[in-house]
């Protein structure tokens, strides 16, 4: 290396240490805000998922809706599945099609349970 070189990198060696460092310790404080903000956000959608029941645990192989503890989302879909079943006159294609239709759309769920039963039967025979 010549001399210019090696003098030139002894000047600026503390300077651009204090440089890395500091942009090592912004990067890492970045990273640890993101983690932050992911784990809130995971938390929060969890707690919409379940219901925010503070007894949640889990779900089981073979728990009701009730024991499972999925929230007021999952008993909209176990009413809606419900009122399904006793539309006797429902085909099995039709019966599926709300079934996805209800899984996938919380708006659908409300909807379908306020039509009256004529209305009803004629939109799922739409779907």
């Amino acid at each position: 290396m010549s001399q210019k070189l090696k003098a030139r990198v002894q000047r600026s060696s503390p300077r651009a240490k204090e440089r890395r460092d500091s942009f090592a310790a912004d990067i890492s404080s970045a990273l640890s805000l993101f983690a932050e903000n992911v784990k809130r956000r995971v938390d929060v959608l969890g707690k919409k998922l379940h219901g925010s029941l503070p007894g949640y645990t889990g779900v089981s192989g073979s728990a009701s809706i009730g024991e499972m503890g999925l929230g007021p989302l999952a008993v909209g879909m176990a009413q809606c599945q419900a009122l399904l079943n006793t539309m006797v006159d429902l085909d099995e294609d039709s019966y599926y099609k709300v079934l996805e239709k209800l899984h996938d759309d919380i708006l659908w769920r409300q909807m379908s349970m306020d039509m009256p039963k004529n209305r009803r039967l004629a939109w799922i025979k739409r779907l």
